[in-house]
């Protein structure tokens, strides 16, 4: 019993002697010694070099900080980062709003190196931004093809595809893009997007898991809105409504909560609203006055529930705004307002 516990540990014992034997019989030659000292430089500067492009790339897409000119001159200095050269070139450019800049040197490094998948995303980008899909579909999927889990590049690939009205390819590719990467608001947007055309309470859903994850840019919110609108999902407008706040309100927001407020009876906001529109600059009243004016037969309303405000406006501002803006504050005035028996609330007025 002894033997068979202690003979494993004897045999370890004597492998550890004979290791000791080997070492001290070697003879060693010094670190500095095995390796010039021309390609110990070249190892660091490679290393250098793939240490400049990860921190490039992070920063860049951390916080799209620009590339240093000190770190693009380290990239040019060796041909095997030239593709990464070129790729961060490009970006300078594209934000100095030189696209075609910024693809031509793309191109170029793509040629140097034809799995570089950050360009293929890139490139798809300038494409899809100039509404070339059909280019931008084929970029796009190149970089799936490389990066297969990469969450941005499906998300890229489903709008691109949203684009060119291939429903289902979309839909299947933001799927994909949201279990890769579950807290992506944007992604749920864009499902929701995709779903406006085959189903529209689902699209709601994605919209509220979006707005749930914080989403808040405007072209969202103005979506969202509309949909809610559509479906008469009060909940929603009113948590919308509320996210719209403390926002600068575009003509396109103030169009549509202008239709809103209407439609709800809120006749004060939809009163502010309007004044707010009326005092726009011209330039912009004038590209959505066809918009603006179409709205007569739900603005009348304003001269029986606001009336008088709407009266001070005009009177205040008539040698101020433009004439065709006075024109259509005085032919909502002139609407004679019928006169209706107001409904009673039974709680309010209870009756006897």
């Amino acid at each position: 019993m002894i033997i068979q516990i202690l003979l494993p540990f004897w045999l370890y014992l004597d492998t550890i002697f004979k290791d000791i034997e080997i070492y001290n019989s070697l003879t060693y030659i010094p670190f500095e010694d095995l390796i010039l000292k021309e390609e110990m430089l070249k190892i660091n500067k490679n290393l250098e070099i793939k240490n400049t492009i990860a921190d490039l790339t992070l920063s860049f897409f951390m916080n799209q900080t620009l590339p240093k000119q000190e770190s693009l001159l380290l990239l040019s200095e060796e041909e095997s980062a030239r593709s990464f050269l070129l790729y961060f070139l490009a970006i300078q450019e594209i934000r100095k709003e030189n696209f075609i800049k910024a693809r031509s040197l793309l191109e170029e490094s793509l040629k140097l190196n034809s799995d570089f998948d950050y360009a293929w995303n890139l490139l798809g980008y300038l494409q899809s931004n100039s509404n070339n899909f059909k280019e931008a579909e084929i970029s796009f999927k190149k970089a799936v093809t490389l990066y297969p889990n990469h969450p941005i590049y499906r998300f890229n690939l489903s709008k691109t595809y949203f684009n060119l009205g291939k429903i289902q390819d979309a839909l299947k590719e933001i799927d994909v893009s949201i279990r890769l990467k579950e807290n992506y608001p944007e992604a749920y947007f864009l499902k929701g997007m995709i779903l406006e055309e085959i189903n529209k309470e689902e699209a709601l859903k994605n919209y509220q898991i979006a707005l749930e994850m914080g989403l808040d840019k405007d072209s969202f919110l103005i979506q969202f809105l509309n949909l809610a609108f559509q479906l008469n999902s009060t909940t929603l407008i009113s948590q919308i409504i509320e996210k719209l706040q403390n926002k600068k309100k575009d003509i396109e927001i103030l169009l549509l909560l202008l239709k809103i407020h209407l439609n709800y009876g809120e006749y004060n906001k939809a009163y502010q609203i309007f004044e707010e529109i009326l005092l726009l600059p011209s330039g912009i009243y004038e590209l959505n006055k066809e918009e603006i004016e179409n709205q007569y037969e739900q603005l009348k309303i304003l001269n029986c529930k606001q009336g008088m405000k709407l009266q001070n406006f005009f009177l205040k501002n008539q040698n101020r705004l433009e004439k065709y803006k006075m024109d259509f504050v005085k032919k909502i005035l002139n609407f004679n307002c019928k006169i209706h028996i107001n409904v009673k609330d039974p709680i309010v007025s209870p009756g006897r």
